[in-house]
């Protein structure tokens, strides 16, 4: 059973994708145990789950070798286009945490 573990200690950045969907993300943290990549998004939710503020959350791993420990990545891990219409495995349907505060 794989969870999703979002705690402040761990979590790095926040990034929304731009105008054709792209987004960059950089950390400067020096250690990380697990590098995920967490999506939440309200794609083909319904009108009540929208108000009650639930999103659809899955999560991608990142290969360690994508991930190294300077400010600046060595190279750029491309996640490819993603249909988010589509139920990811281990997706979770869930309200929104806002662990940054």
């Amino acid at each position: 059973n794989n969870q999703i573990i979002l705690e402040a200690d761990n979590f790095i950045t926040e990034q929304q994708p731009n105008n054709e969907g792209h987004f960059r993300l950089f950390s400067g943290r020096t250690m990380l145990q697990k590098p995920i990549l967490v999506i939440n998004h309200q794609c083909d939710m319904t009108y009540y789950e929208c108000q009650k503020d639930i999103y659809r959350q899955f999560i991608i791993y990142i290969p360690y070798s994508y991930y190294n420990s300077g400010r600046i990545g060595l190279k750029v891990f491309h996640i490819g286009r993603l249909g988010l219409s589509i139920k990811y495995p281990n997706e979770r349907n869930e309200p929104l945490t806002d662990i940054t505060t």
